[in-house]
């Protein structure tokens, strides 16, 4: 909201547009009848003023409690999937005013049925939603080869690789690899890796959260696929984006 704008009042807002408060209220809300000339009056005045309702005081008011269960994989400190994990309590922290629990669960990524189980379990709790990140998939191992002269991994274990071909000296192999860990960002720092693919980890799991706060209290649609940016880091710009992520 401008600053301007930044004390308006609904009895304002109803001046504005020579309606009366309870149409603008019916317009705000979505409830009700209102003649398609008066919402269009109400909906331009609050673009122009860039209206938001106060959605905190909404909320504590309907008194209703909301309980989210996030479920990923289990992790070990310094993996992926701690990222995304923060991201969840960071969305937590900043919804805790909202009414909002959310209680996370792990499953071994690669055991299908630690994942089942849980799900199963689930369905004899209450829960309002549920934000699911998967991923099953079967370690694989580099063989050494003469003739490689650069290797992709798709996935975190890319300083698997990384020190096999440290420990071999074996640095003329170009190596790419994804997600920004520890064990990655150090053998990047150190040329080692040549690249990594950062997909915002902390990003998708705050964003998470927040598209279910925001369906589930707040009546918003979420798009059905939420595109993040791919972030391709070398050793030149890496501290720059580790001091300014999220």
């Amino acid at each position: 909201m401008d600053k301007e704008f930044s004390n308006i009042r609904i009895v304002d807002i109803a001046k504005m547009a020579g309606v009366s408060v309870g149409t603008v209220d019916r317009v705000i809300h979505n409830r009700g009848r209102v003649s398609e000339e008066n919402r269009k009056k109400v909906q331009t005045i609050l673009e122009m003023v860039h209206y938001q309702p106060n959605l905190m005081a909404r909320s504590l008011a309907s008194k209703k409690q909301y309980h989210f269960v996030a479920i990923t994989p289990s992790f070990t400190h310094g993996e992926y999937w701690e990222a995304i994990s923060d991201g969840i309590d960071k969305a937590a922290s900043e919804m805790e005013s909202y009414n909002i629990t959310i209680t996370k669960l792990f499953f071994d990524q690669y055991n299908n049925k630690t994942f089942d189980d849980i799900v199963r379990n689930l369905l004899d709790e209450k829960v309002d939603g549920v934000l699911i990140a998967t991923l099953f998939t079967d370690s694989e191992i580099f063989e050494a080869n003469a003739t490689i002269e650069g290797g992709i991994i798709f996935n975190s274990t890319c300083y698997i690789l990384g020190n096999y071909l440290k420990a071999r000296g074996m640095q003329k192999v170009k190596l790419v690899g994804y997600d920004l860990i520890e064990r990655n960002t150090q053998l990047l720092s150190d040329g080692v890796i040549t690249a990594l693919v950062a997909q915002r980890p902390e990003r998708q799991g705050y964003d998470g959260i927040k598209s279910l706060c925001n369906h589930l209290l707040f009546k918003q649609t979420p798009e059905k696929v939420n595109l993040m940016p791919i972030d391709i880091l070398l050793k030149e710009n890496l501290k720059y984006y580790l001091n300014n992520k999220l």
